[in-house]
């Protein structure tokens, strides 16, 4: 159990180091980018700095090599003056001088070697930089897009929605006052020229609007009238 417990938490900080990592990866590149851009500026000033040595080798290398040719001479000049002791010290010279020139020409070969690889790391490395940055505005570019777009697509689409409901529901309930000041309107027109039909009729101005009490009358008693029988001849 414990050791599931832990497997557990080492599960849940590896997926919470992941979200965190996908959530900053562009702040992460560029960190990593600046890294990379120091440590190639490091590579740079060692390559600076091996040529340098590889020079003061070769000037050293030159005084070696002077040094040699002048000893050489002397050398030769004492053995044909019989001088043996000075043309033995004048040889013991040389040698050391020829071994440190040996040491010298093979510092020079290894600066040599290793100046070239690392101008061919730095290019290399130049050239992976170059892409990472190419990269890293593409990935800029595309996280500024996607915001605004989820932007555009959470916030000015939704807006619109709500906006295009606001208006729709304007528009209905200005319909209905429409409606209403027209059905008023005409009710009362209607009712005005009702009102004059009435008083015109009652004045005895033409056909009466409504039967009165003596014309119901007058309608019962002649439906209630016996028809006189037919005689015969």
């Amino acid at each position: 159990m414990y050791k599931t417990l832990i497997t557990l938490l080492r599960g849940k900080s590896h997926t919470i180091a992941e979200a965190t990592t996908d959530a900053h990866a562009i702040t992460i590149l560029r960190q990593q980018m600046r890294d990379a851009a120091t440590g190639l500026e490091k590579s740079k000033r060692a390559v600076a700095l091996a040529m340098s040595y590889r020079e003061r080798e070769k000037k050293t290398l030159i005084q070696v090599n002077q040094q040699i040719t002048s000893l050489e001479g002397r050398a030769i000049d004492a053995m044909n003056k019989g001088e043996d002791v000075a043309a033995a010290e004048a040889a013991e010279a040389i040698a050391n001088l020829e071994a440190e020139r040996d040491n010298i020409e093979a510092a020079i070969a290894k600066f040599d070697q290793d100046i070239a690889s690392l101008r061919s790391k730095i290019k290399n490395a130049e050239s992976r930089m170059r892409a990472l940055k190419r990269g890293t505005r593409l990935a800029d570019a595309t996280e500024k897009t996607q915001h605004l777009r989820g932007t555009q697509d959470s916030g000015v689409v939704a807006n619109l929605q709500n906006a295009e409901k606001t208006l729709d529901r304007l528009q209905g309930q200005q319909e209905d006052n429409d409606f209403v000041e027209r059905a008023i309107e005409e009710m009362s027109v209607e009712g005005c020229g009702a009102a004059t039909d009435d008083k015109l009729a009652n004045a005895g101005f033409g056909k009466p609007l409504k039967n009165s009490a003596d014309d119901v009358l007058e309608r019962l008693r002649k439906s209630t009238k016996k028809p006189t029988p037919k005689t015969s001849k």
